[in-house]
């Protein structure tokens, strides 16, 4: 159930009731106009009173579905919130013990590997990444959310930060894409494993929707005594309309076809950026790629 339903549900109850108050309205005062029953005849000053309090108690009546309604959703949300938190823990054992497994075969501890093998390991090396990479988002939403997130700030060169990533080369070229990596010689200031996220996350979203063969260019620069990241696609773009709600939770694009998604990459990089003072946007046309970016204060 969404707040949306909630309100359309609750404008219904109170459209029908205020329609049902209308209609008492019109026979009172048709009953005055014909005096009917014969006997009882309504003053006008009664007709108005009775026909008010009539409109004003079903206003109450429906305020008090609405109530309930609303009550319902929080209680829902609570559910959920809830459910999501004890998933996220139950899943950070086993995708530690399998990340574990993937490290021990790849480095040769268990035997070498032939190069089918070897192919299968790294490819489930980079699903066990992604799947991290989602958990720790899902996380770190809540925590944020909470407002139990503590920054560790350290100042370090965006350059390092961004080697960090070279895993993200061989995830783009299997899904058909190129990664290149760029920029200039940048001192952050940061909180280094939520900034090394938001990256992740941003260059995810671009191999997802870039065209096939496209390249895809992560790059930094200084910006107002800060630094300014910028990820940039060949992918189809994005409409004025749907930009708008672009960083909203839960947010899905009509132009996302089949691709799997949650609508939490882009909203936890919201977060994580505004949580550093910074700002995240998105300049894009339909049909000529996007680029997204944020800035970091100094």
């Amino acid at each position: 159930m969404s707040l949306s339903l909630t309100r359309y549900r609750g404008l219904r109850v109170a459209g029908y009731l205020f329609a049902f108050a209308f209609a008492a309205m019109a026979v009172v005062r048709l009953a005055a106009l014909l005096q009917f029953p014969p006997h009882i005849e309504i003053e006008p000053d009664i007709n108005v009173q009775l026909t008010t309090a009539l409109t004003l108690a079903l206003l109450v009546i429906s305020l008090l579905f609405l109530k309930r309604e609303h009550e319902q959703v929080v209680e829902l949300q609570l559910l959920r919130d809830d459910m999501q938190r004890t998933i996220i823990h139950d899943l950070k054992n086993p995708l530690a013990t399998v990340a574990l497994a993937v490290d021990l075969l790849q480095s040769g501890t268990l035997g070498n590997l032939s190069a089918e093998q070897r192919t299968s390991v790294n490819d489930a090396w980079l699903s066990a990444k992604r799947l991290a990479v989602l958990v720790n988002n899902l996380n770190d939403i809540n925590t944020i959310e909470d407002a139990g997130f503590k920054l560790r700030r350290s100042s370090f060169p965006a350059g390092e930060l961004m080697k960090e990533l070279s895993w993200m080369y061989d995830y783009a070229k299997r899904n058909g894409k190129a990664l290149r990596i760029t920029g200039e010689t940048v001192t952050v200031v940061a909180d280094r494993g939520l900034l090394a996220r938001v990256l992740e996350n941003l260059v995810s979203n671009a191999i997802k929707y870039a065209q096939r063969e496209s390249e895809i260019i992560l790059s930094v620069s200084s910006a107002a005594g800060g630094a300014r990241f910028e990820v940039a696609d060949r992918g189809p773009g994005i409409s004025r309309e749907n930009r708008a709600r672009l960083f909203k939770k839960y947010s899905r694009l009509e132009n996302t076809g089949s691709r799997p998604g949650a609508g939490l990459g882009l909203y936890f990089c919201k977060l994580a950026v505004e949580l550093h003072g910074g700002r995240i946007g998105v300049e894009s046309k339909p049909g000529h790629g996007a680029r997204f970016f944020f800035t970091l204060p100094a």
